[in-house]
């Protein structure tokens, strides 16, 4: 019995070392968020049945994990933001992200950029996604360039 709790507490003291240095919070209370390391990456697993939220990420430490994943299981991706308050990014289902700079002009990222920032994960490559299907994005540069304290993301999933 003893050694079943030591093994019990071992991984339990294992899984907190592993865990990212963020916090985050959706807005409603269905959706759920699991902040996870996954080989040299931190993923932000979004579940969110309504379709439609927004979440504030916060950091932790002193500067944010790279890369940074935000991954959706989502049917289907009407629109995606991320904003820091001087940067936001977007993209509305065509393969480009825009990035609203401070200046109030708009930069298109190419999809060379970092690796491709959008990626459907799917057993079948169609929309909308099947169960298990999601949409994975990673996080470009510009949006921890001033090492913000937090990130708010917002979607819509056209099939919700």
């Amino acid at each position: 019995m003893i050694s079943a709790l030591l093994v019990v507490a071992a991984i339990v003291s294992a899984d907190a070392d592993a865990k990212p240095p963020l916090t985050a919070k959706a807005s409603r209370d269905n959706t759920q968020i699991r902040l996870l390391s996954e080989e040299k990456r931190t993923v932000i697993d979004v579940e969110c049945p309504i379709g439609i939220d927004n979440a504030i990420v916060k950091r932790t430490g002193d500067k944010w994990p790279e890369p940074l994943i935000v991954r959706l299981h989502l049917k289907g991706l009407e629109s995606f933001r991320v904003e820091n308050y001087a940067w936001n990014v977007s993209s509305s289902g065509v393969p480009r992200v825009l990035v609203s700079v401070p200046d109030g002009g708009t930069v298109q990222l190419g999809l060379a950029h970092r690796t491709t920032p959008l990626r459907i994960v799917n057993s079948v490559p169609k929309i909308p996604l099947q169960d298990g299907g999601y949409f994975e994005v990673t996080l470009p540069d510009k949006l921890f360039e001033n090492n913000p304290a937090e990130l708010k993301l917002s979607w819509v999933d056209f099939y919700r």
